[in-house]
């Protein structure tokens, strides 16, 4: 249905430093050659502890961090030791972004959408909530698929991604790997509404610039909510507040968060949206959401082989990279 591989140029530079980001991050280290030469040699079980990091790991890695590109020998070692930056470089977004993909292709993908291995409904609000859940970039392709059908049965679910995608997508946008990246995607999605008008979600922003004031109030109300101990960082109930907050019927609490002054005055969350938060956070982590593989022929439906990725974290049984309505 969707490939891993090949992608446009402009869509295959924004997946390359993504993915750059996202080893970083799990590396924990500085986007340095150094730094990250010494986090290879510590994996490799030839090099002991105090050797110096071999000249050869530095230099290359000093190169792809000036934007060298990354073989798939390299890539293949990264996934073997992270698993989840698989996830990272073959979501389904980098294939769902290309503005020459069929629509045919998007109503198969429709059909074979499964949240939680049950076939998303053609309306129901529920269940795109769910689809949703905390603001992520890797459900972001998900997203795209519904908006770029034509199925007229999925009328209503297209309607209510379009109110809600430009929202989603600029928050999930505010962590990491897509931090440094966020007007890149931008301008992706803004040349692909304009391919395709039809699936272009509602006030999406008129330019990079407007986009960017987006990014910089949603930043600036998690810093908020940090400093007021609402959460503890940018982690999964930051963003699970960000979400909640940005409804129409939280408009009032939104307002006396940005008014509140974290130096003298302490702001209580109030307890019922409180409880709505952590347990939309406890239910978004055990969510999963994949494109179920149509199987060869009906005999075999029963072994088809799911490629899957979990709302909120990495695939299936893998580790998160990190985490990011």
């Amino acid at each position: 249905m969707f490939t891993s591989g090949e992608v446009s140029t402009p869509i295959a530079s924004v997946r390359q430093r993504v993915f750059f980001s996202a080893v970083v991050q799990a590396a924990g280290c500085q986007r340095e050659g150094y730094a990250l030469a010494a986090w290879q040699a510590r994996g490799e079980p030839d090099i002991h502890p105090g050797e110096p990091v071999p000249k050869g790991y530095v230099s290359a890695w000093t190169a792809r961090v000036n934007g060298a590109p990354m073989r798939e020998r390299t890539r293949e070692w990264l996934y073997a030791r992270v698993p989840a930056l698989r996830e990272v470089y073959e979501n389904v977004l980098w294939s769902v972004l290309d503005p020459q993909t069929k629509t045919e292709t998007f109503d198969a993908a429709l059909q074979a959408l499964r949240v939680n291995g049950a076939p998303l409904p053609p309306w129901s609000e529920a269940a795109l909530e769910a689809l949703c859940g905390c603001p992520n970039w890797q459900r972001l392709g998900y997203l795209l698929i519904v908006l770029r059908s034509r199925s007229q049965s999925f009328i209503l679910a297209r309607m209510w991604v379009k109110k809600n995608f430009m929202l989603y997508c600029a928050q999930a946008c505010l962590t990491a790997p897509w931090r440094c990246a966020a007007l890149l995607l931008y301008d992706l999605l803004d040349a692909l509404w304009r391919a395709d008008p039809k699936a272009a979600p509602c006030a999406w922003p008129a330019s990079r610039r407007v986009y960017g004031r987006y990014l910089a109030l949603y930043r600036c109300l998690g810093q908020k909510l940090i400093k007021q101990g609402w959460a503890a960082s940018w982690d999964q109930r930051c963003l699970m507040w960000l979400w909640h907050l940005a409804r129409a019927r939280n408009r009032c609490m939104r307002r006396r968060l940005w008014a509140a002054d974290p130096t003298s005055h302490r702001l209580r969350p109030p307890r019922w949206l409180t409880g709505k938060v952590i347990k939309a956070c406890a239910a978004d982590q055990q969510r999963r959401v994949c494109l179920a593989t149509p199987p060869q022929n009906a005999n075999v439906a029963a072994g088809a082989v799911q490629r899957a990725s979990s709302l909120g974290q990495a695939p299936c049984g893998t580790s998160s990279v990190g985490k990011e309505r």
